[in-house]
């Protein structure tokens, strides 16, 4: 009698701990974004680009003021050097394609389901260099040491970009309905470059800050 308890006792057990995960589950929300990427390597300047990709939005807690928003996207970074030769100028554009990873944590002042909320997201990224090439201006062919003029890849043996990258992502979200808009930047904190790239006195390799402003829709 005390086994058919105990396997009673088992069986409620489990079908509550089914109904928490299918509760839980059904509060995730899959989304899908694209943006405008503002992009530079540390004492280069900037350039524009754009980003896409997907994700989700995990509540956490009961109240589902508090949740992860882990994304996948496909995102264009780098960087270009302005300078001058013979009165002309003259630019060398570093471009570097991402597989993307931001993993944010939510921050809501009122329930992430309900219709409209704006939110903080502050998390790590993580990235991994996956093409690009860099080029010039006619004429230019050596750049910082850096053969440039048959446009090399950007992570190639030639420019040796480090495919890795890291960092610190963080910014605001404002939704209404399944539409919404982010704001965010993301500062890596792992050279990705030589210190050649840069000319840099300090010897330091450069690293990736951005801005993004996405739009994206709940599916």
């Amino acid at each position: 009698m005390n086994h058919l308890r105990h396997i009673i006792l088992m069986v409620a057990f489990l079908t509550m701990l089914q109904a928490k995960a299918q509760e839980s589950t059904k509060h995730i929300k899959p989304f899908i974004t694209a943006g405008w990427n503002y992009s530079r390597l540390t004492g280069l300047d900037p350039r524009n680009s754009f980003n896409v990709g997907g994700g989700a939005i995990i509540p956490l807690f009961r109240y589902g003021l508090v949740g992860l928003r882990p994304q996948l996207l496909y995102s264009q970074k780098g960087a270009r050097s302005r300078f001058e030769v013979y009165n002309k100028e003259r630019i060398v554009n570093i471009d570097a394609n991402y597989i993307e990873m931001p993993i944010d944590m939510i921050l809501s002042g009122r329930p992430l389901a309900t219709r409209f909320n704006i939110s903080a997201l502050v998390g790590p990224y993580f990235a991994y260099g996956i093409g690009g090439k860099t080029t010039a201006s006619e004429g230019i062919y050596i750049y910082n040491r850096y053969q440039v003029g048959d446009s090399p890849s950007t992570f190639g043996d030639e420019m040796n970009g480090r495919r890795f990258d890291c960092g610190f992502h963080l910014g605001m979200m404002t939704r209404y309905n399944h539409f919404f808009l982010t704001i965010t930047m993301e500062a890596g904190v792992k050279g990705v470059m030589d210190s050649r790239i840069t000319r840099s006195r300090w010897d330091e390799s450069p690293t990736n800050f951005g801005l993004q402003v996405n739009a994206g829709y709940e599916l």
